[in-house]
């Protein structure tokens, strides 16, 4: 028998405009994870590496999670799920949130640019953690519970791991990317910088004038 792959299959009401909407915004993970690697590959920057890190050990935890608590998805929704395929909690909503969540307070700590510039950006990325957790219910993939609990789970987890990387990886970020590892494969602390692209602009940009 023929299984979906569920990480991408997604079904909506033929003609349901929102709901094909729906369905895009529930690819948002893999499209939030995608950009993270090239991010990580390009820059090599032990801050976004400590992120994208984050984002896969809460994978982890969702699925863990998900067969200790084996709650089916709602009867009615309309992807052919199988009997291993289980919905509490939902792991787009912990996902978001999580990221919400991390993001948030690195922002609030680190991010040094004028408020209104990171409390924009902050609700743009709360905006987007709510419509895709909204996604999940409108299509039937989840119940509103299974959707809440992994928006709960995705903070107190992005608030945990937060605590964690502050505590114990990044005042270890210098040693780390000095080292002959990090040396090896380029790795960057770019925590001390206020603001890195500024900083690669004018890099970039003071070489071209330079020829």
């Amino acid at each position: 028998m023929l299984k979906p792959f569920s990480l991408t299959f997604f079904e909506y009401e033929d003609g349901d405009a929102f709901g094909k909407l729906c369905a895009l915004l529930s690819c948002a993970p893999i499209f939030v994870i995608v950009a993270f690697v090239a991010l990580a590959a390009s820059r090599r920057d032990l801050a976004t590496l400590a992120f994208l890190l984050g984002q896969l050990l809460n994978e982890l935890v969702n699925a863990a999670l998900k067969r200790a608590i084996r709650e089916p998805r709602p009867p009615s929704q309309l992807r052919h799920s199988g009997p291993t395929d289980y919905g509490m909690p939902s792991a787009h909503a912990q996902f978001g949130f999580f990221f919400l969540t991390y993001f948030a307070a690195w922002a609030l700590r680190h991010w040094r640019v004028s408020a209104f510039w990171r409390t924009a950006s902050i609700g743009c990325v709360a905006c987007g953690a709510g419509a895709v957790s909204y996604s999940r219910v409108y299509l039937r993939y989840h119940s509103i519970n299974q959707v809440l609990a992994g928006a709960g789970v995705g903070v107190g987890a992005g608030l945990l791991y937060f605590a964690w990387v502050e505590a114990a990886l990044r005042p270890r970020f210098a040693a780390l990317a000095g080292s002959a590892l990090g040396c090896a494969l380029w790795l960057r602390d770019c925590t001390h910088v206020n603001n890195v692209l500024l900083e690669e602009y004018k890099a970039v940009a003071g070489k071209g004038h330079k020829r």
